[in-house]
């Protein structure tokens, strides 16, 4: 417990002023359900950005419920995480955390690059061919959320993955997703 305490404090130290939303804790169905609410009662007045940001948050907290790891120092619910929206000038930026298995950060790096590599237009067709294939092993999703959220995006993914404790096998899966505000 005390490590992601440590983590929570220094999570707030960081917080930008301009904050539109901002959880941490575990993440169920209750929750999705009422920061969604949320979502929808801040960005009323902007529908098209609302839409963007909706959709990449559920992505990001289904992620979260798919593959968040606990460590096992913490007294923590399965799973937990975080999720922070601020306002980034001419963006909207939409972020979440969790802990992860340190040995699948490679092929969340690498998965991450490649769909930045691409453009809508690919985009469009890797996620069709994700949608056909067979699900990946050790999947619990259909596979296809980060191209998903590629495809709402309005700039590239960013992505950091640093090990957080090497004892556990955790890493902590940051990603943060762009969307353009709309005209006034």
């Amino acid at each position: 417990m005390q490590q992601a305490n440590v983590f929570f404090s220094k999570f707030r130290d960081f917080l930008p002023d301009d904050v539109y939303l901002s959880y941490y804790g575990e993440i169920d169905n209750t929750i999705i359900a009422s920061l969604g609410i949320e979502l929808r009662r801040r960005f009323s007045n902007q529908p098209g950005a609302f839409r963007k940001l909706f959709g990449v948050y559920m992505e990001l907290v289904q992620n979260i419920g798919f593959y968040a790891a606990i460590p096992k120092s913490a007294s923590l619910p399965e799973p937990t995480g975080l999720v922070l929206i601020t306002d980034e000038g001419e963006f909207f930026s939409i972020s979440s955390g969790n802990f992860t298995r340190t040995s699948s950060i490679k092929k969340l790096q690498e998965k991450c690059d490649y769909i930045n590599s691409l453009t809508m237009q690919e985009l469009r067709k890797y996620r069709a061919e994700i949608v056909d294939r067979p699900t990946e092993e050790g999947s619990r999703g259909a596979g296809v959320g980060l191209v998903k959220i590629a495809l709402m995006a309005d700039a590239p993914l960013e992505v950091d993955v640093p090990v957080w404790n090497e004892v556990e096998d955790l890493a902590l899966y940051c990603i943060k997703v762009k969307v353009k505000k709309e005209s006034k």
